[in-house]
């Protein structure tokens, strides 16, 4: 990989870290203002100490500011994530006493993969992304209205139109 494809994977990486953060503290878990607004040389230093990004680094511990509850982000490394990285998820998240996580992957999640997800679904939750999906943070979008919650009575509300 030439300096300029490393550079460009280190600062997709970055933007992708920072949109985690995000998107963390917008569902109600504690997180620094440091860490939401890291700077790339910061992120740079932090988690790519050789020169390229080390995904275990990047892995992200948070509770729920009023449940106390964990969530764990872990990234994973290969193209086409199998059986093995998620069943490797699963287990940090039972180390840390976690139910709920996410897993940002690269490019695809084999079948094997997804039959493993959904064998703990019930017990853990746990979502998956793209790298791709959170290069850009929709959710700061001008066209995208601010999401939030609704009660019960405005389901029923809706419901009942």
């Amino acid at each position: 990989m030439s300096y300029e494809e490393n550079e460009r994977a280190i600062a997709r990486m970055w933007r992708v870290y920072k949109t985690c953060y995000e998107m963390v503290q917008d569902r109600g878990y504690v997180v620094s203002h440091s860490e939401v607004n890291i700077l790339l040389d910061e992120f740079r230093q932090s988690k790519c100490p050789n020169g390229q990004v080390n995904k275990k680094e990047m892995q992200i511990m948070v509770e729920h500011r009023s449940t106390g509850q964990g969530l764990l982000v872990s990234f994973l490394v290969d193209e086409s994530v199998g059986i093995k990285p998620i069943r490797q998820v699963i287990e940090d998240m039972m180390v840390h006493k976690v139910e709920r996580g996410i897993v940002v992957y690269p490019k695809t999640l084999t079948p094997g993969a997804n039959k493993g997800l959904a064998e703990v679904q019930g017990t853990l939750t746990v979502e998956t992304f793209t790298e791709a999906e959170l290069l850009v943070n929709i959710t700061k979008h001008v066209l995208v209205p601010k999401h939030e919650v609704m009660s019960d009575e405005e389901k029923k509300i809706l419901l009942d139109r």
